[in-house]
């Protein structure tokens, strides 16, 4: 790999490329060694090329880069840490909800649902209860995920339409939201009701409507 620094950018990337499709681990260290290179372009392919190999050794180092000062090269690290599924990445992964960029949250959500063991969901719920708002509604977001029914997903964002922006659950679901959502998805607000109830229970959703309205 060393002497790939004597050659032309878009050559070090074939190579790179060509060595994550070989999947060898004896390739791990150089490449580990091109992550801070100065070629935005070249960083990514090297993390993917690690994704391809998938050794737990790779883990370390790919978290160090969730910090990248590139969008590109951030989100490619959050999904091959999301495909390798080592826990240990799952800490590191939930402080990057907040990311600047809104595609590296989104990547941020899928890969903690792919790590979406009893202990990562549990840590997302406590942070439905933060006092920071933003976090909130991003977390409540990540956790919908795991919303089995596609319709659940929809009446946790604003627009019923499972698109940003999402509800905060801090504040309260009042009948006028029930019906502005019945009447969105052409369905029966008691229905609407039902399925407030029990993603209530799920994610401590706070409601102010009666059974019987």
């Amino acid at each position: 790999m060393a002497k790939l620094d004597d050659v032309d950018k878009d050559v070090q990337q074939a190579v790179v490329e060509v060595l994550g499709q070989i999947g060898s681990p004896q390739t791990v260290k150089p490449l580990i060694a091109k992550l801070d290179d100065v070629d935005k372009d070249l960083r990514q392919a090297v993390v993917k090329a690690l994704g391809q190999i998938g050794s737990p050794q790779v883990v370390k180092s790919l978290i160090a880069k969730l910090d990248d000062v590139d969008k590109d090269v951030r989100q490619a690290v959050v999904e091959v840490l999301g495909q390798i599924g080592d826990i240990r990445a799952v800490e590191p992964l939930i402080t990057k909800l907040n990311d600047t960029d809104i595609n590296v949250q989104q990547a941020v959500e899928a890969a903690l649902i792919k790590l979406g063991d009893a202990k990562t969901i549990q840590k997302l719920l406590n942070r439905l209860s933060s006092d920071n708002q933003n976090m909130r509604v991003i977390t409540l977001r990540a956790l919908s995920w795991i919303c089995q029914d596609q319709i659940d997903r929809k009446l946790l964002s604003k627009d019923v339409d499972a698109l940003n922006p999402f509800l905060d659950p801090a504040e309260e679901i009042d009948q006028e939201r029930v019906n502005y959502a019945a009447d969105q998805l052409e369905i029966s607000v008691e229905d609407v009701r039902r399925r407030y109830q029990k993603l209530a229970e799920q994610f401590g959703l706070r409601l102010n409507f009666t059974t019987d309205a």
